[in-house]
């Protein structure tokens, strides 16, 4: 596949973006049950390989992701500088391929300001510059191979299983790419064909693979599986809007967007939502047959965003779950709907101005990298941008307790303490109101964590040295 000047130039320009990712840490959000601490990829062998491919981690089926993992531990272990180098290299390869699909639509230079939108836009640096962002980033990057050699199978009959094979390695990767075959029946409406019984049974391999991979994935998502479903469809009516809002100002980006309202139909955010989405599909509808460039991105982007509308609801204490809207890197392919109907209104206009825009988006991807770097960055970004989630002051705190800067982690732990009553920041809170001296703020705390631990003997012998 040849390299064009126009390509290597998308590509260095990307990679000069994204060199500070390459400093980054492990973080303490999932870095370290995805690998510091998963004996099953510490090492490329035969009984690491089996584990991968027969188990869920921890309910992900994920084994070709797991098999990346095992072979760069075997070269340097738990030194995050290969990782990140290899996310690097897949979010080029990604952008590569943006690049020659954008190419068999639009002219070149077109296309060179579309690879460009989909690589710099701050949206993609948490697929990029996490290390566990890879399951994201390498199922996405055999998305758009996959979605490549279709094309090229469209035009000249060869790469058609190439194509399905980079599917299939795609959805070993993760499965969030299921909505492929879906998506190739929007490129073929694209290019102005019509969808027939025949262009839906030429892919039934890819339906097959989808439908397979499915079965395997719900196997796994018990928390899911047991969770509202009408909580699940509001708060996708959230979730869209939020999104869109994040492409269009990418100013206030964070690892969590947590929802700790009650979710109901007449909340005010759902209704704005049903709104918006009801806008969208209606203009879908409306341009399907006039501009059918509006309609393809429109769907695109819905489509592609399905997949995350299952991973709101996390598990709880007293019954009540953890709500997250949505994460910058469900969006990682999605984009590229909005950025072809960009391209095409290039096509009309002169793609010049973009520069600027472009280059707005470069800093701001240079500035959101910088917040990857550490786990104590990464949480502070959270509270940088108030955002009610009491994970982030959490962690800040026990930072800040082991840093013996306990006024600091009093008031950290009070005020994750004040968007959700926790155990855990409990337990910890009342250790550190004992070492303050504040017994009696201790003891009323105490109280509280035997109502919602009441079987917790061990817990409660050992809180007993801070109350006294």
């Amino acid at each position: 596949m040849k390299l064009s000047r126009s390509a290597l130039l998308v590509l260095c320009i990307t990679a000069a973006v994204y060199f500070s990712a390459l400093s980054g840490d492990f973080l303490a959000f999932d870095d370290e049950l995805l690998i510091l601490d998963n004996a099953k990829v510490h090492g490329l062998t035969l009984e690491n390989i089996i584990q991968a491919f027969t188990t869920y981690d921890p309910e992900l089926y994920v084994p070709f992701t797991l098999l990346t993992y095992q072979i760069e531990w075997s070269l340097v272990g738990d030194s995050p500088l290969l990782y990140h180098i290899t996310n690097l290299v897949i979010h080029l390869l990604s952008t590569f391929f943006v690049f020659k699909i954008l190419r068999r639509f639009f002219s070149n230079p077109v296309s060179i300001i579309g690879a460009l939108l989909f690589s710099l836009h701050p949206i993609q640096v948490e697929a990029v510059a996490w290390v566990s962002g890879r399951k994201d980033l390498l199922a996405s990057m055999f998305f758009l191979a996959s979605t490549y050699t279709y094309l090229l199978w469209k035009d000249s009959g060869k790469c058609g299983r190439c194509s399905i094979t980079l599917f299939l390695l795609g959805l070993l990767s993760k499965i969030s790419i299921f909505p492929l075959p879906f998506c190739l029946l929007l490129l073929d409406y694209l290019k102005g064909e019509r969808i027939t019984k025949r262009r839906i049974t030429e892919k039934w391999l890819y339906f097959l693979l989808a439908g397979v991979f499915l079965l395997i994935a719900f196997s796994g998502k018990q928390v899911q599986a047991s969770a509202d479903i009408v909580s699940l469809v509001l708060t996708a009516f959230i979730s869209i809007p939020l999104t869109i809002f994040h492409i269009v100002f990418p100013l206030f980006l964070t690892i969590f967007y947590p929802f700790i309202e009650s979710v109901h139909l007449l909340h005010p955010r759902v209704l704005i939502g049903i709104l918006i989405v009801s806008i969208l599909a209606g203009t879908a509808c409306y341009f399907r047959n006039r501009v059918r460039v509006i309609t393809f991105s429109i769907l695109w982007f819905i489509l592609l965003l399905t997949p995350s509308l299952l991973n709101v609801q996390k598990g709880g204490e007293l019954g009540i779950p953890d709500v997250y809207l949505t994460s910058d890197r469900y969006a990682y392919i999605a984009i590229l709907g909005p950025v072809v109907l960009i391209a095409f209104l290039l096509k009309r206009i002169r793609w010049d101005w973009t520069i600027i825009p472009l280059v707005v988006l470069a800093l701001l991807t240079i500035r959101q990298t910088q917040t990857w770097q550490s786990s104590s960055t990464l949480f502070q970004r959270v509270i940088e941008v108030k955002q009610p989630a009491y994970i982030a002051y959490l962690n800040l705190a026990g930072y800040a307790a082991h840093a013996e800067d306990y006024n600091k982690a009093e008031k950290l732990y009070e005020e994750a303490l004040q968007i959700r009553k926790s155990s855990k920041i409990l337990y910890n809170l009342i250790q550190l109101k004992g070492l303050l001296g504040k017994k009696s703020e201790a003891r009323a705390l105490y109280e509280e964590y035997v109502k919602m631990r009441p079987n917790d003997s061990k817990g409660r012998l050992f809180l007993n040295k801070f109350i006294l």
